[in-house]
């Protein structure tokens, strides 16, 4: 089991365009560090796992079950399974994805 997680240096995936994460796994849960370049869209999806979007830096507009979100540093989305959701980076944005359970796809 590893006890320190360096996202500084762990690989990054691109996820989508101008998307692109870190990601680390446990039993239960997959946490990423996900930087978004400004202008960057995520596309409307959803999936089984719950998932909290944090903000660390940034300002990010998210879409969940069609409420308009304004997230700034600081703040979190909920998002409950298999809730249709999608984001727009107003500007670049880091954040961090909790999903539970772990994102077997991810991997």
């Amino acid at each position: 089991m590893k006890y320190l997680i360096d996202y500084n240096t762990l690989e990054k995936k691109q996820l989508f365009p101008g998307i692109t994460a870190s990601i680390a796994h446990a039993d239960n849960f997959t946490l990423t560090r996900v930087t978004l370049e400004k202008g960057a869209h995520l596309p409307e999806h959803s999936h089984p796992h719950q998932q909290w979007t944090h903000v660390l830096s940034g300002e990010l507009e998210m879409e969940v079950e069609g409420e308009v979100l304004q997230l700034s540093p600081g703040m979190t989305a909920t998002i409950p399974s298999n809730v249709k959701h999608s984001g727009y980076a107003k500007t670049e944005c880091i954040v961090i994805d909790v999903f539970n359970p772990t994102r077997d796809d991810l991997k």
